[in-house]
């Protein structure tokens, strides 16, 4: 008899139909990019409460099941974009570019701006559709050297777009046959799509799997060092385990799987409080949303997976240099933080990027003592951007924006 490896392991998955039912078609799934984890069936247990003059208790029994459990996976552009899209119940709009109405638009690049002189405004969606936190790029532009960079909007008013950083582009005349194209994203609609999904677990050495039905992917929680990958953990909850029987395993055929490099933060762009910083030594997010099954009475599964409203958290450590953010935790200040990881490549460079519009610290410290930097811990959490549609912003707690096709 075969003896199965830890690794060689083949997770796939694909949308339901139905719930907690498998797909009825086996050809489209996705193969999941992991590192580790996986997903467990629990059951709680009936105990008997009766006292005996034996002093005995009598065998319990089963009650209601589910499965839960976490994938870790290093990030990679296009890998889990499924996946990003369940878990913040959205869909993923296609790219697109900002028009101008009139043939004789015309863009203008500073070194930190790009303005426009059609009739359209950028706050419009006449004008395409750009948003705060957005992730564009410009093409066919005079000055060559602005073209297929991965630009990152800061502030937005009728006719300009503020980037972050600083001296990003070069500054160029007015040209009108410049194009603006603004990539690929997540958001939040006003209407959550809530997706369950029949995640497969094969096991190829002894060509077996275990089958988990009516899945939701529940959280996500991205984690960056300077000196290692950029990793993302996605949380599971389903309704159901299922040990596949000899002979019908893999229950997927083909599953797709991407072939896009991971990801690393030693060079990415990261701009919090609306500066570009490079004192970050540590930085996670995590958007979750709290799900759980219900037991029924007369049947030991749950008839849906409820997922709640979602929460945003996350941490942010510093190299301290000031006292700016124990100021900021104490008066209670607003911020947005962007975050921009990119391939490494020659422009135009694939890149997967989050922008969480409204955050608030709720802790700042710093231990003494110890050898080199201090360094600041800052957690914080997330919420809605009060009067986003007047400001250019999304109506979202977070924006996920990927070249990925």
């Amino acid at each position: 008899m075969a003896n199965q490896t830890g690794k060689n392991v083949l997770v796939a998955f694909k949308a339901e139909s139905t719930f907690n039912t498998v797909p009825a078609t086996v050809t489209g799934a996705v193969q999941m990019r992991i590192m580790g984890g996986g997903l467990g069936l629990k059951k709680a247990t009936i105990q008997s409460q009766e006292i005996r003059s034996d002093a005995q208790t009598a065998l319990g029994r089963h009650g209601s099941r589910n499965t839960d459990g976490t994938y870790q996976c290093e990030m990679s552009v296009g890998s889990h974009d499924d996946i990003y899209q369940a878990v913040l119940r959205a869909t993923w709009a296609t790219s697109t570019i900002a028009a101008q109405a009139n043939a004789t638009a015309q863009f203008t690049c500073g070194t930190n701006n790009i303005t426009h002189a059609g009739v359209d405004s950028f706050l419009a969606t006449a004008g395409g559709g750009i948003k705060i936190g957005d992730v564009f790029r410009i093409s066919n532009y005079s000055t060559a050297a602005n073209n297929d960079l991965n630009l990152r909007v800061k502030t937005l008013a009728t006719n300009t777009i503020t980037i972050f950083g600083t001296g990003i582009l070069t500054a160029g005349a007015a040209d009108a046959t410049c194009t603006l194209t603004i990539f690929k994203k997540l958001t939040r609609p006003a209407t959550p799509t809530r997706r369950t999904f029949y995640i497969e677990e094969y096991l190829q050495d002894i060509d077996l799997s275990t089958a988990f039905g009516g899945c939701r992917f529940t959280s996500l929680r991205v984690t960056g060092t300077p000196d290692g990958m950029a990793t993302v953990d996605f949380g599971v909850m389903g309704a159901s385990a299922t040990a596949m029987a000899t002979g019908t395993s893999p229950v997927y055929t083909s599953p797709t799987l991407s072939t896009s490099m991971p990801l690393v933060f030693a060079d990415a762009k990261l701009s919090y409080q609306g500066v570009d910083v490079a004192t970050v030594t540590a930085f996670n997010l995590e958007y979750a949303l709290t799900a759980k099954t219900e037991p029924v009475v007369g049947s030991s599964i749950s008839p849906d997976v409820f997922d709640n409203d979602a929460r945003l958290s996350g941490s942010l450590s510093f190299i301290r240099q000031d006292l700016a953010n124990l100021a900021a935790f104490s008066s209670e200040t607003e911020f947005g933080l962007h975050v921009l990881l990119e391939e490494n490549e020659v422009a135009p460079k694939d890149f997967l990027a989050f922008y969480l519009p409204a955050l608030k610290l709720t802790t700042v410290s710093a231990n003494l003592g110890g050898d080199g930097a201090m360094i600041e811990q800052c957690a914080f959490m997330g919420g809605m951007k009060e009067g986003f549609t007047a400001t250019g912003y999304d109506n979202t707690m977070m924006t996920v924006t990927t070249s990925a096709v």
